[in-house]
């Protein structure tokens, strides 16, 4: 179920910088749909609380 201005229940946030100004994405998270695999953007607010039960991906540097 998708609660408007959380993360869709079972997708994986991708932690990153944001891209840019407010007409681009700040994330992106990963879910499936059915059988299909989605990279969604996203856009929030600097003030914005990412919720206890969300789950994120992080790249360790090399």
């Amino acid at each position: 179920m998708l609660n408007v201005g959380n993360a869709p229940d079972s997708s994986l946030t991708v932690a990153s910088l944001a891209l840019g100004g407010d007409d681009f994405p700040k994330g992106f998270y990963l879910r499936t749909v059915g059988d299909q695999q989605w990279l969604r953007g996203y856009r929030c607010t600097e003030a914005h609380r990412f919720s206890p039960n969300d789950h994120f991906i992080f790249l360790a540097a090399s």
